[in-house]
């Protein structure tokens, strides 16, 4: 808050980590937060990482497992956010913008979109066993899904990956995931077949 030029907002926050803590999430939780803000804290690079940040704290902040608009609703809580501390209508859009990247429909844009993006997905270039556990956690995000409906749904989502030409953006995020989560996705859609 203070990068951006804000008082700090606890209240915020505690609404934040609430939301973070909902008895139906077991991957979109605090636990991917933080592992989002750990490698945003490690990136070198020159995007801004105070936006970048903002947007990581709300970008699953609304998380329904069956609902097509999670980003949307976060992405709007967000810009409520901003527009209350009296950030500029480029700052919300700004940020908004980056939520809405992780819908992962088009290809990010801006610098900062496509380092939003690579630390979602760092998941998908972890170990071995850090990606199962993920798998197994989405999984119970949506234990009301029919099993044949899920692995079909969970497949199309996985090669939507796997049919990139490059999963990550930014040459290190690249480098530290790449070939792992290949391996990771093509693992998984095997076995979901």
């Amino acid at each position: 808050m203070q990068q951006l030029g804000f008082e700090p907002n606890t209240s915020t926050a505690d609404e934040l980590i609430a939301a973070y803590g909902e008895k139906h999430r077991f991957y979109h939780t605090l636990t991917h937060l933080e592992h989002c803000l750990k490698e945003l804290d490690e990136y070198q690079g020159d995007e801004n990482k105070a936006i970048v940040e903002l947007a990581l704290w709300f970008h699953d902040a609304i998380y329904r497992p069956l609902s097509g608009d999670n980003e949307e609703q976060s992405a709007q809580w967000a810009k409520r956010f901003l527009q209350q501390q009296g950030a500029s209508e480029a700052l919300q859009q700004t940020v908004y913008a980056l939520i809405m990247a992780t819908t992962h429909q088009s290809p990010p844009v801006t610098p900062e979109e496509k380092l939003l993006i690579d630390i979602d997905l760092s998941i998908l270039g972890a170990d071995k066993s850090s990606f199962t556990r993920f798998e197994k956690n989405v999984r119970r995000e949506f234990k009301r899904v029919p099993g044949i409906v899920y692995k079909s749904k969970r497949k199309q989502v996985l090669n939507h990956f796997l049919e990139r030409e490059r999963i990550y953006h930014s040459d290190d995020f690249f480098q530290r995931y790449e070939a792992q989560a290949r391996e990771n996705l093509k693992r998984a859609v095997t076995k979901g077949e």
